[in-house]
């Protein structure tokens, strides 16, 4: 036990779990983003949902999105700051199982586009613990240097994965103007659009590096199913997501089945998030769902 330990941190606010805590968890998640956060939708947990109001977590969690540091004395104000810097965020009662009390999840959006969800724990005395990154599981305190690498796969990522899974079978020239007969997805983007399971756009691209929203994902991973011959009837209400209208038309049947399918999952918010970019990490986890699925068809 150090003085520490006894005393607790130099910091703004009542106190060390409920503040301090929970400002350090809104900071290592912007710095984990890698960018000027602009949307934030915060689920609170046990303690801090039932106090966060009268210990200021809310203004905590706010102030360390914006950058502040715990004895930061514009914390009691990150609240209008953040409206002033064009930081839109909301809160909600987050429902979790064998959870720390002071639990909370951010979905956060950056101003380029990323979308990060952390889950994390202020576990007494200022310390914190990050229990999972986009649905994976983490474990680390922030204290000690962490080497964290999160990968956006692409459209041209996701036709070569199906291309291996289906054993590299003989394919033609790409049709698209921009992938090249030597490219590393050349032969998958060809066999995926020659079975109808990939598609271009309108200008005669394919966009192989183009990051992959979760529907366009869906979209793709259903039309394989459709290829591989199983079953693909079910299908889930989106109008239960609080954003099923932001859906695009050409995918929300596909959607609609991969939540069935349990392929896709909300967010803790209760939005289905569209738009959003699956990371590297998330796809692999839908990737195994999928196997599984198939195996039982």
């Amino acid at each position: 036990m150090d003085l520490f330990d006894v005393i607790g941190p130099v910091m703004v606010g009542p106190s060390s779990s409920h503040t301090a805590g929970a400002a350090r968890i809104g900071k290592i998640t912007r710095r984990l983003l890698g960018c000027r956060p602009v949307r934030a939708k915060i689920g609170l947990y046990g303690s801090f949902q039932k106090t966060y109001l009268g210990h200021g977590t809310d203004k905590a969690l706010i102030g360390g999105l914006l950058g502040m540091n715990v004895d930061d004395l514009r914390l009691r104000n990150s609240l209008e700051i953040a409206r002033q810097e064009g930081l839109e965020y909301s809160f909600y009662p987050a429902e979790l199982r064998h959870a720390h009390p002071n639990t909370v999840i951010l979905d956060v959006d950056g101003e380029d586009g990323r979308h990060l969800t952390v889950q994390a724990s202020s576990v007494g005395g200022g310390e914190i613990r990050v229990n999972a990154i986009d649905g994976l599981e983490a474990g680390f305190s922030g204290h000690e240097n962490t080497i964290v690498l999160t990968y956006a796969d692409t459209r041209g990522m996701i036709a070569a994965i199906l291309y291996r899974l289906e054993g590299r079978p003989r394919a033609g020239t790409p049709p698209f103007t921009d992938v090249a007969a030597d490219s590393y997805c050349a032969d998958a983007v060809a066999w995926a659009e020659q079975q109808g399971i990939v598609r271009g756009f309108d200008d005669g691209t394919f966009r192989p590096e183009g990051r992959i929203p979760r529907q366009q994902l869906a979209a793709i991973l259903f039309r394989y199913t459709e290829y591989r011959g199983a079953d693909t009837a079910g299908r889930t209400d989106l109008s239960r997501f609080s954003d099923s209208a932001a859906v695009a038309d050409y995918a929300r049947d596909a959607l609609a089945w991969a939540v069935s399918a349990g392929l896709l999952q909300g967010r803790s918010d209760g939005t289905l998030d569209p738009s959003g970019s699956a990371t590297r990490a998330q796809t692999a986890v839908i990737l195994q769902r999928l196997e599984t699925l198939l195996e039982k068809n």
